[in-house]
Formats: structure tokens, C-alpha cells, sequence
């Protein structure tokens, strides 16, 4: 991230005056969020923009062409789980401050709060919002004594008519928030001002930090709301959708994009015109928002500590490993610290689950009780607990402290401790054992305190110890923009030694739209080989794509092309065996990357289907997901049927699969009225031998099923081309719109989906 020179400005200068002669009497409402404390412009090839004083500008502008309702949905700290530019907690909560002043000059006229802002706490919050004069707005977040974090709600006057601005804030807890915040239910806190907003003024509007699906349903609720500006996840890639005639305004990650929605004011909000703002890097800055930020780098005149975070399975023995390598690092730098977090999943919001079992389970929220009760001890439980062989409730007693008081918290507050940290471990997708990061970044190689201690003597710690530490351990320890970095030994010590790097360019051709983004970790992966490759994204519908998809008759997205010079570049040689030489260069070979978007099938809108692998060992739970997000049998179940071993002979597993997913096939082609009841009972007992049973209790009798089976011929075999042309090897996939496929990784990601994928369909 870097606040390059103001450059000429682009035909983006235009984006208001457009319209600027048809607009008397309207409003431009523009909302924001999830900024994340994000200062300056990113410099990222696949999406740069944003930047505090380039959006300054364009508010700017748009307040030249006349009324603006200016909102932020929530999200605006620094310090978070969604912080790609997270700097430790001192550096993040100057951001933060920095970006809440920035917002005050730019004028907003309401600002929602997010859940990565609880973490300040509300008293911060209410002070913060008095000191700077921002309109923080919520109508559920209080302290324990029932004091408002901020206004409950707003009134501001646009264009003759008054409106009436309130907040929600999601009570999903993927950040911990201070200790004094409360969150009210957001459908019982809006009824409670409701009454109140709708008397004081023309319209409602509703700043609704609680994720798109959610926001629909407070529309449900609230029928009378004229607007609402979601701030937390989405699905919609529109800067403005309509619920049940609501119009819903989304946001744009990091500042990146701003939601416009011109309007007019009437009876009712008439809509005239949406898009979205590109906030581009090309824009020209605001010189008072620049020197807000410059303020940021004189505070940081001196380095400021790395912010760890160790992610780790209590019983997992390498994430112990490496839990000794800190214990080591505190040892020889007492300065230094890190917070530890647990691996594992959430089921159906309430049921814990760590691959060692049950045991782990309730061993992690010992860890947490001696954390939370006795924090000054707890730098010492983790030493013990890293080197000993003692289990942790002997090790307690070894440390004197009180059992009873440590099984009393985990009763009372442990399930619900223990879920925040599994829930954000699932959200920045960590699920190996042990997994360090270094203000939010992973680090790669060996967790080891060598490596860590050269971190922290590079961040300019004087202690003598720094002078006897290598340069490097590996060639990855090596890095310059645009140069190839080397770890030589020198006198048994590695050095950096570089050369400069060969340039490519890498040409992605992706789908805009996609609910996943499976290119961008291709992307991260070939800049840390290449350090000056060229990343060019271009949509399908450009004239490079469709030329490119053409000539290589390309069936499935993301398509990757190498160019020829990365032959001669550094480091081909660990791709090289996955790749196939094609005219322009090399692309990747088949099956070697993930694909998810299938341009030459037919599209099918709003078509649904959920491929579960029949033996898969949550299939009950997961065909009770897919029935409960649509029960009318709108969602097609289909088998997901996997190809034979490399020999051609199949498992035992494997013909179980194939013997029931052709049961399903088959149930579904001659029975289609008793599909649904068939597989309720498949639930009740999957996978199992007694399949005539399985039968009977749906209604079918197993010889009408044997008789169509024999009829059926070799329907598996083209069936399986199918699974193979959209590339199905997880045991649960869902293909949107005939088109897209989307990998599940959990059960909660696929009641999340199908929710919101639901919510789209009724919405048509």
C-alpha cells in the first residue's frame, strides 16, 4: 500500500457530471464500509484503489452536482479479522482514529458500527465520537449500565425531506469485542426506536451491519424502511439490489468502490440511477485528508512491534512443537508476545468439534478459563504447558491455582469462548496445526525461534543476541521487489545474495461474478515465485478472453497463461512439470488448478444443485441442510461420484458409491414424486447394506428399483463425465445456474450459501 503522485485525472473526473443536467431535485445517496482502515490507495496490480484522500475527492465532486446523503455501513478499524494491512495494536488503533477523522472532514452523514469496531469498547466508541464529531450511529450496541455506544439514530435533512438513519450491528462474534459492549437482538432494538424515527421523519433508513442474507430479513420485518446499506458479507456483486422493492446498497471492500444510488424524493424514494463509484488509484488526492495520514508515519517514526497470532490444536503434538519454539523466543526477548488461538468447527452454531475429539475440546477451554482468570500467570501456564507431560488439569495444580474456579468459568462461559476462536480460525480458513502469523500474514517455512528471533532483531531490537543470527535460513527469507533473492552460506552463516529477475506477463481470464475467487491464490503464489511477473485479470467478455477461449477451445475459468519468457525466469523449474507449452506460452495442466465458472454450458438462472457424495460422512447432516434452506425441492440433490483408482479397479468405498449414487439416479429418473421421501430416509441411515429397506419406507418397492436398474444401462459412465467436466472432487459441491461451482468446506459455509442463494431466488 502507498500514496503514490497525484497523476492526471481519468474520465472518472465525469462519473457525477454525467448526469449533472437531469438531476434537479434528486439525491445522490453514496454509502461505504468495510474499510478497514485501509489510508492508502493499494498498488496491487489485480485491484488497486481506495485510499481515504482519493475518495475525499469524488465526494468532493459529487457534491458540486448537487444533494449528497453520505453513509457508511460499519467496519471502518483497523486491527481486525478482515485487516490485510494489520501492523500490531498500537499502529492499528492509530489507523483507525486517523480513518474516523478522515470520515468526519469528508462529512458522512452516518456511520454504522461494525463488528471488528467492538473491540475498542463503547465507552472508546462514545468518546471517540464526541472528540472527532462522527455520527456513530446503533441502536443495539450498549455497555453494561444500558449506555448507548452511540446515537440511536440520526436525522438529516436532503432535499426538502427528512430522513431518519439507524444502525444494526451483527451479534456473530468473530472479533472480540471490549468488555463492556452488550448486543441487543437487531429486529428487538429497531422496534423499540422505531416508532420514534418513523414520527421524526420522511423516510427510514437502516445501516445494516449484520450480512446481506440478515439484511433481507430485517426489510421482512420493517416493510416500511425506504433504504437499507448492508455492511457485512455479501453475495451480491450489484451496487444496489431490491427486496421486496427495498432498494439494498452494498459496499466495496477496503474503500476500493463506493455504492451510488440516485434518487428522487417523493412520496415514496423514486429510483433513477445505480452504479458503482471506483475509487482508482489515478484520481487525484485531498491535500488536508493526506495530511492526516502523514501524521501516521511520524508516529511511527520508531518500529513498533509484529503482532503474532499461533494458531494451534491443543493435542496436536507439532503445534505444541511450536509452541515451545515462542516459549523459547519469550525466553531470550522478554518482550516479546503472542496471542494463541484454537483450530476447529462450529456445528449448527452450538456443537464444538477439534480432530482430536471431545477431549481436545474441553482441554482448549481450560486454556481459555486460565487466560481469562489469571492472565499475569498465564505466560508461565503456556511454558508448562509446552514442555510438560503432565495433563493440563494436573498442570493447574502444579501452578496452585484454584480448579473449581477454572471448571466453574468453562461451564458458564467456555462453549461460547471456544466458538469465537474456532470461528475465526474458519474465516481466515486456518486448519492446519500449527499456523503462525505475523500482522495477519502467514509465515511460511518451519515455525522455529530462529527464525522468529531474526524477525524481531529486523524490526531493530538492539539486543546482542541479534548480531549472532543469520541473514536468511532459506532462499524464501530472500526478498526485493523485482529481484531473486538467494540464501548462500557464508562462514556457516546463510546470506543474501540477489539477481534480477526475468519479466512476464501472467494473464488470468475469471469470471466477475463468482460466489468464490479460486485465481487470486494462484495469483499470490506465482508473484512469491516470480518477483517481476506482470498479473493481468481480464473478464471473459473481453476481446483478449474471448480470443484466448477461442483459440484454445477453454471449457472451464480460470484459465492461466504463462507467458514464453517465464522459461528463462527463476524458479520454473517447481512448475514446470504442471504445466502444457501452447502457442502464446504455458498454461496450466488439466486438473492441476481449481476451476469454478463453465462458460460453454447452457445457463440455467437460478437453478440450484447440491452434489453430495452419497458415503460422504456427514451426508445425513448435509442433506438436512440443503432441505432445510428450500423444503418445496427447489434445490436439486444430485451424487457426486468420484473416477475409479489409477489401475481402473475401484475400492470397496468407491463401489458403494457407485451402487448408491446410481440408486439416486435412478429413484430420481423413474420416481421423481418419491426422490424427496427416499432420500429423507437415506438420512436416517446412509450408506448402508439394507438399501431395500431404505426403499420400503419411502414408498418404492426394491423390485420396481431392481427392474430399472437392469433397463438403466451404463448411465454412470456418462454421468461420471459430466462430475469430471465440472471438475467435482469434494464430497459436497453446489453448481449455481447450471455454470458455477462452489466448493463447500464446512457445514455452516453451506447453510450460509443456500440461505443467501434463496433469498436472491424469492427476491426475482
Amino acid at each position: 500500500m502507498k500514496c503514490p503522485l497525484p497523476k492526471k485525472p481519468a474520465l472518472l473526473l465525469m462519473l457525477f457530471a454525467a448526469t449533472a443536467g437531469i438531476r434537479a431535485g434528486r439525491i445522490d445517496v453514496v454509502a461505504s464500509g468495510e474499510t478497514h482502515a485501509m489510508l492508502r490507495s493499494c498498488d496491487c496490480p489485480d485491484d488497486p484503489g481506495g485510499g481515504l484522500s482519493r475518495r475525499a475527492f469524488v465526494l468532493n465532486q459529487a457534491r458540486t452536482e448537487g444533494d449528497v446523503l453520505l453513509l457508511d455501513a460499519g467496519g471502518f478499524s483497523g486491527g481486525g479479522l478482515y485487516d490485510t494491512y494489520s501492523q500490531g495494536r498500537k499502529p492499528d488503533s492509530l489507523r483507525t482514529l486517523i480513518t474516523l477523522q478522515a470520515m468526519a472532514r469528508m462529512q458522512y452523514d452516518a456511520i454504522a458500527i461494525g463488528d471488528d469496531d467492538l473491540q475498542w469498547g463503547s465507552a472508546f466508541l462514545r468518546e471517540i465520537a464526541v472528540r472527532l464529531d462522527v455520527p456513530l450511529v446503533s441502536a443495539n450496541c450498549y455497555d453494561a449500565n444500558g449506555e448507548a455506544a452511540g446515537l440511536k439514530f440520526i436525522s438529516v435533512e436532503r432535499g426538502g425531506r427528512r430522513f431518519a438513519i439507524t444502525a444494526v450491528t451483527t451479534r456473530e462474534r468473530l472479533v472480540e469485542p471490549g468488555p463492556d459492549i452488550v448486543l441487543v437482538e437487531p429486529v428487538a432494538a429497531l422496534r423499540r426506536i422505531w416508532p420514534e424515527m418513523v414520527e421524526a421523519s420522511d423516510y427510514q433508513v437502516i445501516l445494516a451491519h449484520v450480512g446481506e442474507a440478515a439484511s433481507h430479513n430485517l426489510i421482512d420485518s420493517f416493510p416500511e424502511c425506504d433504504l437499507v446499506v448492508n455492511g457485512h458479507r455479501k453475495s451480491s456483486t450489484e451496487p444496489v439490489t431490491l427486496q421486496n422493492g427495498v432498494p439494498v446498497m452494498q459496499f466495496g471492500f477496503q474503500g476500493k468502490k463506493l455504492s451510488r444510488l440516485t434518487v428522487t424524493a417523493g412520496d415514496s424514494l423514486m429510483i433513477n440511477a445505480q452504479e458503482w463509484v471506483n475509487v482508482s488509484d489515478d484520481l487525484p488526492g485531498v491535500a488536508a485528508i493526506d495530511s492526516l495520514i502523514a501524521t501516521l508515519d511520524r508516529s511511527r517514526s520508531e518500529s513498533d512491534p509484529v503482532s503474532y497470532d499461533l494458531y494451534l490444536m491443543s493435542q496436536c503434538p507439532y503445534g505444541l512443537e511450536a509452541l515451545q519454539q515462542l516459549v523459547d523466543v519469550k525466553r531470550k526477548f522478554p518482550g516479546f508476545a503472542w496471542k494463541t488461538w484454537f483450530i476447529g468447527d462450529v456445528v449448527d452454531d452450538t456443537v464444538l468439534r477439534s480432530l482430536h475429539g471431545s477431549a481436545e475440546v474441553a482441554d482448549e477451554k481450560i486454556w481459555l478459563a486460565v487466560e481469562k482468570l489469571h492472565p499475569e500467570r498465564y505466560p508461565e501456564f503456556l511454558m508448562r504447558r509446552a514442555y510438560s507431560s503432565e495433563s493440563t488439569l494436573q498442570l493447574l495444580a502444579i501452578l496452585d491455582i484454584d480448579t473449581n474456579r477454572v471448571k466453574q468459568w468453562v461451564f458458564e462461559h467456555g462453549a461460547k469462548q471456544l466458538a469465537l476462536h474456532y470461528n475465526r480460525s474458519n474465516r481466515l480458513n486456518i486448519n492446519a496445526s500449527p499456523t503462525l502469523l505475523a500482522d495477519n500474514n502467514r509465515v511460511d517455512g518451519n515455525i522455529t525461534h530462529a527464525r522468529i528471533a531474526k524477525a524481531i532483531c529486523a524490526q531493530g531490537d538492539p539486543s546482542p543476541k541479534c548480531d549472532s543470527l543469520p541473514e536468511c535460513f532459506t532462499s524464501a527469507d530472500c526478498k526485493q521487489p523485482g529481484m531473486v533473492g538467494s540464501c548462500i552460506d557464508e562462514g556457516g552463516k546463510g546470506r543474501c545474495r540477489f539477481t534480477k529477475a526475468i519479466p512476464f506477463t501472467f494473464t488470468v481470464i475469471a469470471a466477475e461474478s463468482t460466489w468464490q475467487h479460486p485465481h487470486e491464490a494462484i495469483i499470490a503464489t506465482t508473484r512469491e515465485l516470480f518477483p517481476s511477473v506482470k498479473v493481468r485479470v481480464v473478464p471473459p467478455s473481453s476481446p483478449r478472453a474471448q480470443m484466448l477461449m477461442q483459440k484454445y477451445r477453454i471449457k472451464a475459468l480460470p484459465f492461466y497463461l504463462f507467458g514464453a519468457p517465464v522459461k528463462q525466469a527463476h524458479n520454473f523449474d517447481e512448475i514446470a512439470s504442471g504445466l502444457d507449452r501452447i502457442d502464446d506460452g504455458f498454461t496450466f495442466e488439466n486438473n492441476r488448478v481449481p476451476v469454478n465458472y463453465f462458460p460453454a454450458r447452457e445457463a440455467v438462472r437460478d437453478r440450484i444443485t447440491v452434489y453430495i457424495d452419497p458415503v460422504f460422512q456427514d451426508v445425513a447432516a448435509v442433506l438436512a441442510a440443503v432441505r432445510a434452506a428450500e423444503p418445496t425441492g427447489l434445490i436439486q440433490i444430485r451424487p457426486a461420484l468420484f473416477a475409479p483408482l489409477e489401475d481402473g479397479k475401484f475400492s470397496l468405498t468407491q463401489k458403494i458409491r457407485r451402487e448408491e449414487a446410481l440408486r439416486w439416479l435412478v429413484v430420481q429418473r423413474k420416481f421423481p414424486g418419491k426422490y424427496g421421501a427416499y432420500l429423507r430416509e437415506y438420512r436416517k441411515n446412509p450408506a448402508t447394506t439394507f438399501w431395500h429397506t431404505t426403499l420400503q419406507s419411502a414408498g418404492i418397492k426394491p423390485s420396481r428399483v431392481a427392474k430399472a436398474l437392469e433397463d438403466a444401462g451404463d448411465i454412470l459412465s456418462g454421468y461420471q463425465r459430466d462430475i469430471a467436466e465440472l471438475s467435482i472432487f469434494e464430497p459436497v459441491t453446489i453448481l449455481r445456474n447450471n455454470r458455477e461451482s462452489i466448493r463447500v468446506s464446512n457445514l455452516e459455509q453451506l447453510k450460509e450459501i443456500l440461505q443467501e442463494m434463496h433469498q436472491k431466488m424469492a427476491s426475482h
